[in-house]
């Protein structure tokens, strides 16, 4: 139940609104992504674009400075790294987690002083009703752990996401083209 309580909490920061907002940051984003990349005969479209895209939104949507986000997915795509064969953290893994966190706490800090239109400040600032009744704010590790657990997680499965799309979109042919005629399928 206290789970249920918290994620209404989060979902303050994904309104139709607020993303309806971030539309114009989203699409300047994707193309100051890829059009650097329009000349080149040949280039990796997922490590160009769909491992940066997906942390330069989040990082919008949260509230991390532009110059921050790539540092921050570098430390989390580090501190999610699994040896394939055994499932141990990579080396270093652990000290990028401490960082991507400590990262986030200071951000915290900052929007408890000067709140800004981000879902950083909707956490910081967030009333609910506990499950034993008493009104309460999210503490400072609940915070963090919520912007943490949402930039890794959301943008490691949107860059799978993205790869994946374009594996099958090379594999079909014929609907790659039909999706170029008509975007409007898209949606």
């Amino acid at each position: 139940p206290r789970q249920n309580v918290l994620r209404k909490l989060v979902a303050k920061g994904f309104t139709p609104a607020r993303v309806d907002s971030l539309e114009a940051e989203m699409r300047a984003t994707a193309c100051r992504l890829l059009d650097p990349l329009m000349d080149r005969e040949h280039f990796d479209i997922q490590a160009e674009f769909g491992k940066k895209y997906p942390m330069e939104i989040i990082g919008a949507l949260v509230g991390f400075p532009q110059e921050s986000r790539e540092r921050f997915r570098e430390w989390s795509d580090l501190a999610l790294t699994r040896d394939p064969d055994t499932g141990e953290q990579a080396p270093g893994a652990l000290e990028a987690g401490v960082k991507a966190r400590d990262f986030v706490r200071g951000i915290l800090e900052e929007r408890r002083r000067d709140p800004q239109d981000d879902l950083m400040t909707i956490l910081a600032q967030s009333e609910y009703q506990d499950t034993d009744g008493q009104t309460k704010h999210l503490t400072d590790a609940e915070v963090v752990g919520f912007i943490t657990l949402l930039g890794q997680a959301g943008a490691e499965t949107t860059a799978k996401l993205i790869g994946n799309a374009l594996v099958y979109l090379s594999r079909a042919p014929s609907l790659r083209q039909r999706i170029w005629d008509e975007p409007q399928l898209i949606p």
